[in-house]
């Protein structure tokens, strides 16, 4: 929940101080302007009680880590696919995840079918997910 953290460039430089020489950092946060990011800042914010106001990750990431004294060795998008056993699973897991009180289990699945997407695969129904994933490295020197 990095998206949660005010000042980032801080955050970077004290992962740095604390990681040993030749140490890696490894995060996995949602990116700024993708669907997962509109699910979070946009239904969820609206149907959870308290809200809900990401400051996601962003193409400043990865300057933002060289300049706290990182290698960045990986910075990209991957996909992450949740899987449930039925359709109706994927609204359930969610309002309990994410404190979602103010709407149902229906509206939550078809919210998160038409923002994020799902896809029956197999025996499997697999809600879209992707996280900006970063492998940084401390230098050994």
């Amino acid at each position: 929940a990095v998206h949660h953290v005010l000042d980032k460039k801080d955050f970077f430089s004290e992962m740095y101080r604390v990681l040993k020489p030749g140490g890696k950092f490894c995060l996995g946060d949602v990116y700024v302007d993708t669907p997962v990011a509109t699910f979070l800042n946009g239904f969820l914010d609206k149907y959870n009680s308290m809200g809900h106001k990401g400051m996601f990750l962003g193409p400043e990431t990865a300057t933002d880590l060289v300049a706290a004294g990182f290698t960045v060795e990986v910075a990209e998008l991957r996909p992450y696919g949740w899987q449930f056993k039925s359709r109706e699973n994927i609204g359930h897991f969610c309002k309990l995840l994410f404190g979602i009180d103010l709407a149902d289990e229906h509206a939550i699945t078809q919210a998160i079918e038409d923002i994020l997407g799902i896809e029956k695969r197999g025996e499997w129904w697999e809600m879209n997910w992707e996280l900006y994933f970063v492998k940084a490295g401390r230098p050994a020197g």
